[in-house]
């Protein structure tokens, strides 16, 4: 069976613009990081990170560059972010364990694809290979989008366990 989605013109506007448009995690916001149940409803319903509360990590130096021709380029600054056994799918070694998160990992920048589908009518951004934004969870390097208009956009992701729902909330203003 072959399906086919065409995404609406103005999810496309506020993804890349018709050329490319460059994303960050909206520090400064609460809620901007955060996790709740699987499949869950409620933005970072069970714990969300205040603002700038993960200063020095890895995470808030970030940039998600989304472009026309559908690739994802992930610019990292070095580190990055995200959950003990799970990150360990990057293949990278270093950073530091906090708890059940690894902070600062080395990880340079790369480039993968992105595809935009609406399964069960819920626009969802699908990165190959092991793309993905904010916090690395393993998964699906699938993220719904919950909510966005032409400078936001919250988005959410299951890890790899199956534990929990990821959210992040993504501005591209500077």
């Amino acid at each position: 069976m072959l399906a086919l989605y065409e995404p609406p013109a103005d999810l496309i506007e506020m993804l890349h613009g018709g050329t490319e448009k460059t994303w960050r995690i909206k520090a400064e916001s609460k809620p901007h990081f955060g996790l709740g149940p699987v499949d869950g409803g409620t933005v970072a319903e069970w714990f969300s990170a205040e603002p700038n509360d993960k200063v020095g990590v890895g995470m808030y130096d970030d940039r998600y560059i989304f472009r026309a021709d559908g690739t994802f380029t992930h610019i990292t600054n070095a580190d990055v972010f995200g959950r003990v056994g799970l990150i360990d799918e990057l293949g990278a070694s270093g950073g530091s364990v906090d708890g059940a998160d690894v902070l600062n990992l080395p990880y340079n920048d790369y480039t993968e694809q992105y595809t935009l589908t609406a399964p069960s009518d819920v626009e969802t951004i699908s990165l190959s290979g092991l793309g993905f934004i904010g916090y690395y969870a393993g998964g699906d390097h699938k993220y719904r989008i919950f909510s966005r208009n032409a400078t936001e956009m919250v988005l959410s992701t299951t890890d790899g366990n199956n534990e929990f729902e990821w959210w992040f909330v993504l501005t591209s203003e500077d």
